[in-house]
């Protein structure tokens, strides 16, 4: 993973003569399928028989972890990078998430050993890392939205745009202002707008974007998820069953991110594969899960290198990589200390707590899938050169450190702990009753 993203980052500043710049539009489908394939996995983590026996652990672990650092990652991102809040937001729950492309196979594998066998502790993870997924892609969307909002309906001039999302505002669209500011005169457009975007409370209001973003994935995931059901109850053969599935819900995620609704195609992937986990058969379940596993290695050689090469050492300050990786540092750490404590008061054994620190660090999949989204969106709205293409490069800055830190970190503790603690961890009743 690590040694994928510096060969995509040699690749492009020591031998940029030569290395053909794949463009925006060509990559934006790799990543939307890439990220379809780790949510969904995430999704099917969901199941209710796991959670409602271990209800506490699972709440606690997949809600106050990804809550609590990206409450602390947004504030000292603010205060570091000087982001407005949307920016700040956008980079914190994108960095937040646990990564199911790191968590998810670990976890796996571990319940394959002789000694984990009966262990409740990986499932009780695994459930928790659909919370934690869908808590961190909802807020990335909503914050991102809070940013962007639906400029891509806008035909106003780009520097309205330009100066809307310097401001960390939503860029939103009205008749009414377009009307206004097409009166107004060519001079007055930017500041005749500006002063409309703060009576647009139907976009700039966080609220009622968390609640159409929520309303959009749900339902999407709801149709999806029972047409799932429906097919798979009709006898159709499982390869052409998951394919189709994965088919549908990634070209949701995509018609759903290109009308300014991130947040909605990931909880609609995750609900949908999280209803698919819950009614129906068992060996559809496991077989998708192991054809979602095989989509996403099949991405991973080429979105890793991909994100590697987006990093131009001359496009980004030496200084905002460096600042990037100790905030994602510390964020880290914080999450560690964060998750230690939850693991305590969800009532699992001081082994199970170390265990769960370091693993619940594990970052990678999900912000690779993410990290170029707001780069993406300053392309499409043409924002290039402006603040907010100074801003996205530190939210890529800040998503690409988040890659090589929190992946190998986790990798290396389960490797240490789940070896040396399994004798320990690989008992059922390691769950101790809290007074």
């Amino acid at each position: 993973m690590l040694g994928m993203l510096l060969t995509g980052l040699l690749l492009r500043n020591v031998f940029r003569p030569f290395i053909f710049q794949v463009p925006h539009a060509w990559t934006t489908p790799l990543w939307t399928a890439a990220l379809s394939a780790v949510t969904a996995r995430a999704g099917l983590s969901l199941q209710s028989q796991v959670i409602n026996a271990n209800l506490w652990p699972t709440l606690i672990l997949g809600i106050i972890p990804v809550t609590l650092e990206a409450l602390f990652l947004a504030g000292l991102a603010a205060w570091v990078f000087h982001l407005p809040p949307p920016w700040s937001f956008t980079l914190a729950f994108g960095v937040s998430s646990v990564s199911p492309g790191v968590v998810v196979p670990l976890l796996l594998n571990l319940m394959d050993r002789p000694s984990w066998k009966g262990s409740r502790v990986p499932p009780v993870l695994l459930a928790a890392t659909g919370l934690d997924v869908l808590i961190a892609t909802t807020g990335f969307g909503i914050s991102l939205a809070a940013i962007f909002g639906h400029a891509h309906e806008t035909s106003l001039p780009n520097a309205v745009a330009a100066a809307s999302a310097t401001e960390g505002g939503a860029i939103t669209t009205f008749a009414s202002a377009s009307a206004a500011a097409a009166a107004a005169g060519s001079a007055s457009v930017a500041s005749g707008a500006s002063r409309l975007l703060a009576e647009a409370v139907e976009h700039s209001s966080w609220l009622a974007r968390a609640a159409e973003e929520l309303f959009l994935g749900l339902g999407g995931a709801a149709i999806l998820g029972v047409a799932a059901v429906v097919l798979m109850r009709r006898k159709v053969s499982e390869p052409l069953w998951t394919v189709s599935v994965y088919a549908a819900c990634t070209a949701a995620m995509m018609a759903l991110k290109a009308h300014g609704f991130p947040g909605a195609g990931s909880s609609c992937v995750i609900g949908c594969w999280a209803i698919i986990a819950n009614f129906c058969e068992r060996d559809f379940v496991d077989a998708a899960n192991k054809r979602l596993k095989f989509f996403w290695n099949l991405a991973e050689p080429f979105l890793f290198p991909l994100i590697g090469a987006s990093v131009c050492l001359n496009e980004i300050r030496p200084i905002v990589l460096v600042m990037a990786l100790l905030v994602v540092f510390t964020s880290i750490c914080v999450r560690m200390a964060v998750s230690f404590f939850s693991a305590q008061a969800a009532g699992l054994s001081i082994d199970e707590q170390i265990f769960t620190c370091g693993l619940w660090a594990g970052k990678a999949s999900v912000q690779a899938a993410l990290s170029t989204t707001t780069i993406e969106l300053v392309h499409q709205h043409k924002l290039l050169g402006t603040d907010a293409d100074e801003k996205s490069r530190i939210v890529f800055a800040c998503m690409v450190s988040a890659i090589m830190l929190g992946g190998p970190f986790a990798a290396g503790w389960v490797a240490i702990f789940g070896n040396h603690s399994s004798e320990n961890l690989g008992d059922s009743d390691k769950f101790v009753e809290k007074d």
